[in-house]
């Protein structure tokens, strides 16, 4: 889990929040899969929790917002120094393409793939570090989690999509050294 003690450079992902229909559920699953500890958040806040990570801040977990229906999500926020700006896309669209920060791959985006269902809304996925992918895999499933697309070798390292127990979907992925 990449943690800093110094800003994100402007357009790096800099944290990702859950908003769950069941709170406590997800403190226990994420708990479980990834060794977070998740304490419930101040009731003015909404219960929002900082999950940890070796007493460092790696994620949230907040009230699901919004009608019942929409879906259940990770949220992906992006560093900005300077407020929101941003410009209009140009160019061809592409199926899959990464945008870097500093020369280093930092985010991507891309088409949905096929077989996903139209009324699946656009939206970011969020990646999380996996030491071994395969194994995290299980934890999911051992907690009530699905996998969505099995663990594969990647260019970027091993990688999987699965769903937690309450639907929100996210990536694992085992990074390659170098």
């Amino acid at each position: 889990m990449t943690t800093r003690d110094t800003p994100w450079p402007d357009g790096t992902p800099c944290w990702a929040d859950l908003g769950a229909p069941d709170m406590a559920k997800a403190r226990e699953f994420y708990g479980d899969v990834f060794s977070w500890a998740v304490q419930p958040g101040a009731p003015e806040t909404g219960g929002y929790s900082v999950a940890e990570l070796d007493g460092r801040g790696v994620a949230g977990i907040g009230p699901k917002m919004g009608p019942p229906e929409a879906p259940t999500v990770w949220v992906t926020y992006l560093a900005t120094s300077d407020g929101y700006e941003y410009g209009e896309p140009s160019g061809e669209v592409l199926s899959y393409a990464t945008f870097k920060v500093d020369g280093r791959d930092v985010g991507g985006i891309g088409a949905l793939r096929a077989g996903v269902p139209a009324d699946t809304p656009p939206s970011w996925r969020v990646y999380f570090g996996a030491a071994d992918t395969d194994a995290s895999v299980a934890r999911v499933q051992a907690n009530g989690g699905s996998v969505i697309f099995e663990p594969i070798d990647h260019p970027h390292g091993r990688l999987s999509t699965v769903a937690d127990d309450q639907g929100a979907r996210f990536s694992l992925l085992g990074l390659t050294p170098g």
